[in-house]
């Protein structure tokens, strides 16, 4: 049974809170867009359309906004391939019911604040409070932030020379779980632990330590 169906090609899947909507990204080629989709009757709503990319379309806590993640289109002219360049990328929030969008955080146009490259890429979560959390590599490491979603100086959450992956928000949205090379062992740099984030102050809890990973 299909749902619906919209050109281009369809990922990045979530239902809203209630289960009552999907949103998706529909890739075009150069450029994809942030789409809704309702029912049967009604016809897909694209939110915020431009000629970008977005990425990570994720539902605030009470299903009334979509965060996601923004980069310029694909395209112009020729260039290298082997000079590294920097990947700019901007965090968005946009209002289901009017379709109406605002610029949340803009990276560095550095390379260490280019688009991440560790699992989850962006890693949006949106918690309770109205907190957004994101990743990013703008200090060289990739360190979690969180920022309100009516905008502001994001709060970084994590520090130091560590690496998280694997990162789902907990039940009550108010703190994150991780793998993490996190600890007191010299070791740790080469082992991976389950970590426990706060989302509305910095620190970083490891919840499994000892030889083993996890």
């Amino acid at each position: 049974y299909r749902l619906f169906y919209a050109r281009g090609n369809t990922s990045a899947l979530e239902w809203s809170p209630d289960g009552n909507q999907l949103v998706f990204v529909s890739s075009r080629g150069g450029h994809s867009f942030v789409g809704i989709f309702k029912d049967s009757v009604s016809p897909v709503r694209w939110i915020a359309p431009d000629f970008a990319r977005v990425a990570s379309p994720r539902w605030t806590k009470d299903g009334k906004k979509i965060v996601f993640a923004r980069t310029a289109a694909r395209g112009g002219a020729v260039d290298s391939l082997t000079v590294r360049k920097p990947n700019p990328w901007s965090l968005h929030i946009a209002d289901v019911a009017t379709g109406t969008q605002k610029l949340l955080w803009q990276s560095p146009n550095t390379i260490r604040g280019s688009v991440p490259s560790t699992h989850g890429r962006y890693n949006i979560q949106c918690g309770a409070n109205g907190r957004i959390v994101f990743m990013s590599y703008q200090d060289g490491w990739g360190h979690l932030y969180a920022i309100d979603s009516s905008g502001g100086t994001p709060v970084q959450l994590t520090t130091g020379k560590i690496i998280l992956e694997h990162i789902r928000l907990g039940p009550d949205g108010k703190y994150l779980l991780a793998s993490a090379n996190a600890g007191n062992d010299k070791e740790d740099a080469d082992r991976r632990h389950l970590v426990r984030v706060t989302i509305d102050k910095p620190g970083l809890e490891v919840l499994t330590p000892g030889k083993g990973i996890e």
